[in-house]
């Protein structure tokens, strides 16, 4: 059975250059066709609250600092039920995973009044990684379960679209694009 977070509100933060591109991006160099190529998402964190997130909601954002641009940009990409949870036996790090919950277009949450107090204040620009936001009511947009794709995940459109349309939108770095910007079909560049 999914949850919604009664107590808490997880978030993770996602550094788009150190994870090697946006989450699923990898996914745009495979042939997926009604199916859902979403379905599942492993994360690691060094926090061990994570070891009492089980069956919990974990809401990913990720962010990237583009060319020209004096700032970064922060965007909902999903969220994940956890359901594994391994240690790395080093005490440090733990993997998680569980089926992901796809936003069906990635929000800016930089546009978003309210945002700069949250990523500030609530998550300490997003230092701490896995950060708790039960407290900060900007986060309570990130329960309304009409923003993501269904447990079907997206099978009507494919990786390639998905971020061409996102890209287009959003992305002007090109070192942070997999499609063409000079194409209006979704083409890989």
């Amino acid at each position: 059975m999914i949850q919604k977070n009664s107590r808490c509100r997880y978030v993770l933060y996602h550094k788009v250059p150190d994870k090697g591109g946006f989450p699923f991006q990898d996914c745009c160099y495979d042939n997926y066709e009604n199916e859902n190529w979403s379905d599942y998402f492993t994360m690691s964190t060094s926090k061990k609250e994570i070891l009492n997130l089980k069956r919990k909601r974990v809401y990913l954002i990720a962010g990237v600092k583009q060319r020209r641009k004096t700032h970064k940009d922060y965007f909902l990409w999903g969220y994940t039920i956890v359901d594994n949870i391994e240690d790395n036996d080093n005490g440090f790090d733990y993997r998680f995973g569980g089926k992901f919950f796809l936003i069906k277009e990635p929000i800016h949450l930089n546009t978003i009044d309210g945002f700069d107090f949250f990523k500030n204040n609530t998550n300490r620009n997003f230092a701490s990684g896995l950060q708790n936001t039960v407290n900060d009511d900007f986060s309570k947009m990130f329960e309304d379960d009409s923003l993501y794709f269904d447990e079907n995940g997206p099978c009507e459109i494919s990786p390639l679209e998905y971020f061409k349309k996102f890209e287009d939108k959003f992305i002007q770095d090109i070192n942070f694009r997999v499609t063409n910007p000079d194409i209006d079909e979704p083409t890989l560049l």
